[in-house]
């Protein structure tokens, strides 16, 4: 069921609509909800997400060919040029209730024994009260000029422990290079999972085309067999000449058709949002602050060739 999605993803409303209305977790392969739809003839009208529990990732004839292992610090501020891996707040946002900057703040970035963390804080008044609002982080792989890493076809995943708290809002999504290389392009989205706290089974993953009130979006649920914040998961999609396949752990959990206007290089982006809650529009009183994303690795494979 498509739902409302904002440019970091899907807003609280949509979410409460997923809680209400989710489809159950299915415990074997389901029939694909457009089989009838080639992947040759998809067309934004017609095209869908296939839901299905497997396979398993195949990566024979890929070759890895960016990645952070998180071994040292390689971040860079969004509007800076230089030899870094990551850039922090180029997107813009707020995230939610959170407001992130270009600088690549120290208590918001972390790196240490192999992890990034990305933690938000709750900005508090000088008795130490909370005043409602946040800062955050947003790191991608590509700068406002359009300098970093980008690739067409491929292989994206992210290791990730989610935060346990209400408010979290993490996600692992991909974006076009050619939004910063020219702004008259029209948005192109890809989110890889958006997750909730509250909603401690759902993954959400979304696909985007277009601005405005011309965007186009097709949001999809699965109900997972697990808490994501008990433990560390991978998450990631397969871009392929047909399909955007979808995999929690190397296991294929949805798939949707490659249509032309997707057919341009993407770039990975970590975030951690902060949800507001759609009946007062303030964050949940048991969000905890600091509140910790936690990233073992983020890697890209390439087909062989390409």
């Amino acid at each position: 069921m498509p739902i409302l999605a904002t440019t970091a993803g899907l807003t609280s409303a949509g979410l409460w609509l997923h809680l209400m209305f989710a489809a159950p977790a299915q415990s074997a392969p389901a029939t694909p909800a457009n089989l009838r739809v080639q992947t040759s003839a998809a067309t934004p009208e017609t095209a869908a997400w296939n839901r299905a529990n497997g396979p398993t990732l195949n990566l024979d004839g890929y070759t890895l060919v960016w990645s952070d292992e998180f071994d040292s610090r390689r971040i860079l501020a969004g509007n800076q040029s230089g030899p870094a891996l990551w850039f922090a707040g180029a997107q813009g946002g707020p995230y939610g209730a959170a407001s992130v900057g270009y600088s690549p703040r120290d208590d918001v970035y972390i790196v240490s024994n192999g992890i990034l963390t990305i933690r938000a804080h709750a900005n508090v008044d000088p008795s130490g009260a909370r005043t409602g609002t946040w800062y955050s982080g947003h790191l991608q792989a590509v700068n406002t000029k359009g300098e970093g890493f980008a690739i067409e076809k491929g292989y994206f995943e992210a290791r990730m422990k989610f935060p346990s708290s209400m408010g979290a809002w993490p996600a692992f999504w991909l974006k076009h290079r050619a939004k910063w290389l020219n702004p008259a392009t029209p948005n192109i989205e890809i989110d890889i999972v958006e997750w909730y706290g509250g909603d401690w089974v759902g993954h959400h993953h979304t696909v985007h085309i277009g601005d405005g009130p011309t965007r186009k979006f097709w949001g999809d649920y699965e109900k997972t067999p697990v808490d994501l914040s008990r433990d560390w998961h991978t998450h990631g999609a397969l871009i392929t000449d047909d399909w955007i396949v979808i995999y929690l752990d190397q296991v294929e959990i949805a798939r949707f058709p490659m249509l032309d206007q997707l057919r341009t290089p993407l770039y990975p982006q970590l975030t951690l949002s902060i949800l507001k809650q759609p009946d007062t529009g303030a964050v949940s009183p048991e969000a905890m602050s600091p509140m910790d994303l936690q990233v073992d690795y983020v890697r890209v494979y390439a087909p062989a060739g390409r």
